[in-house]
């Protein structure tokens, strides 16, 4: 049985120490003072309901009877010295049981404890009489309505679940007088945690063998058993019973073409269990047979040409001979963030004008495919010239190309029908590329577009940029003819 020691046991080690008076104090107002205060140190009272007062005497006001625990600190030229002990406040004239509960030898506060079957739990009292001395009075502990020593209960609670225990503190001058107080201790059984599965092809037989291992723990007790499944269409086709965190499952035993996950379950020296499955797809191919790739496409919709702010879609088509699982894995850079998200189809929205490069991974377990295509993310463009008011130039709906200026105005369509130049007049810019058609992909003019736009940007002369605009609409009236 653990008894609670009274300051007076302490003088000899700390000179922080509260007077040797008894700890025990009646509802109301309590004072307590330092046994022999040093005269340059300075001393701190820190009372359980969060209030702290300074001196080598000071009084708190408890409300209510019990146990409250309290730190006295002492600081000196830089030393410190802490004490931490309790009082004990009963009603005048009425005693008080007070137990005490010990969880791996600390002392702890309250009347509910959560505890494992591993933890040592163990129980001290000390209960005052009517006159706040422990010697006028007499305890008994209960549990399940018989009278128990305290020395046995440590033993009785070992099993799982709630143990409710009660002290009764009975006056003995006055017998009438009793005090009760109960405590309760549960003793939760936890179960363990996976916190990872790995599977990894053996580095000299390949896929031949498979390595498999798993990171668990447990809070309460050990790791006792291992079972590691192999699975194929939901159906568990091999098990290896172990002591150990590591398996190796031999797939050659398995001729021909699979797709396996594994998974794994643990169980604690309580019997407790938990089993996780990987999510991960192994493909395994049998001899003399040969894997198809998966093909892939990328489409965007709306488009991949988009103003700043616009929200684009990309979606992975695939097609894979065999049929595979197939795994999708993007790669987005937008100029400020990257993104990499999963799964067939996408959304990003892209803010910074500039060409940007969206790229997808296709995997069916053995080969791996990707395909990347470019997203031009095109702000309006606005050209000053030296001198002159703000020329802007813009392309709208139609296609239509307006350069617009306050010393002059120069408005061009180049919407041209199939078979008819729409009113354009031929020039030298027009005769050239018409040269190149057949030779030029829709792909090819809007670049070469895109590129004079850019340079448009650069130019100083406002003929150069005529000039320029001359290529962009013969360009435009190639696009047309073409399609």
């Amino acid at each position: 049985m653990k008894y609670f020691l009274s300051t007076c046991f302490l003088v000899s080690l700390f000179w922080a120490v509260p007077a040797q008076a008894e700890m025990v104090r009646e509802v109301g107002k309590a004072s307590f003072s330092i046994t022999t205060p040093r005269a340059d140190a300075q001393y701190s009272w820190k009372f359980s309901d969060a209030t702290e007062k300074m001196g080598t005497r000071v009084e708190h006001v408890f409300d209510q009877e019990g146990e409250y625990p309290f730190t006295l600190v002492a600081r000196e030229n830089g030393v410190m010295s802490k004490t931490e002990t309790s009082v004990i406040v009963h009603e005048k004239g009425q005693p008080l049981a007070v137990p005490q509960v010990f969880i791996n030898d600390k002392r702890v506060w309250g009347d509910f404890f959560l505890v494992s079957p591993t933890d040592r739990v163990e129980f001290g009292s000390y209960s005052v009489g009517m006159n706040g001395t422990r010697t006028n009075v007499m305890e008994t502990w209960w549990k399940q309505g018989r009278p128990v020593s305290a020395d046995s209960l440590v033993h009785l609670i070992r099993s799982s679940g709630a143990h409710r225990i009660k002290l009764v503190a009975k006056d003995l001058a006055n017998e009438k007088l009793v005090s009760e107080k109960e405590i309760t201790i549960v003793v939760e059984d936890r179960k363990p945690e996976i916190l990872d599965i790995s599977v990894r092809p053996d580095p000299v037989e390949g896929f031949q063998k498979v390595g498999v291992s798993v990171l668990a723990r447990d809070y309460d007790g050990q790791i006792t058993d291992y079972r590691y499944e192999l699975i194929e269409n939901h159906q568990v086709v091999d098990v290896q019973l172990l002591k150990e965190r590591f398996a190796t499952f031999d797939l050659t035993k398995r001729p021909g073409s699979h797709q396996y996950s594994f998974r794994v379950a643990v169980t604690d020296s309580g019997n407790n269990n938990v089993r996780f499955h990987s999510p991960e797809i192994l493909s395994v191919m049998g001899e003399n047979i040969q894997n198809t790739p998966p093909e892939v496409h990328i489409e965007a919709s709306p488009a991949n040409v988009i103003k700043p702010g616009s929200e684009i879609q990309f979606y992975a088509r695939t097609e894979d001979a065999e049929g595979d699982s197939l795994t999708y894995q993007w790669f987005i850079q937008d100029g400020e963030r990257s993104e990499f998200p999963i799964g067939d189809r996408v959304v990003h929205r892209f803010f910074n004008p500039g060409k940007f490069l969206v790229r997808v991974e296709v995997s069916d377990g053995i080969d791996k495919v990707s395909q990347v295509i470019d997203v031009n993310v095109i702000a309006e463009r606005k050209i000053k010239e030296p001198g002159e008011e703000e020329v802007e130039m813009e392309t709208d709906a139609s296609e239509n190309t307006h350069i617009s200026g306050k010393t002059e105005s120069v408005t061009a369509s180049h919407s041209v029908r199939r078979g008819s130049l729409g009113g354009v007049q031929r020039s030298s810019a027009l005769d050239a590329v018409l040269g190149e058609r057949g030779r030029k992909t829709q792909a090819d003019i809007d670049y070469e577009i895109e590129f004079l736009i850019e340079q448009m940007q650069k130019v100083t002369s406002l003929g150069e940029r005529r000039r320029i605009l001359s290529e962009i609409k013969a360009l435009r009236a190639l696009a047309d003819l073409e399609g």
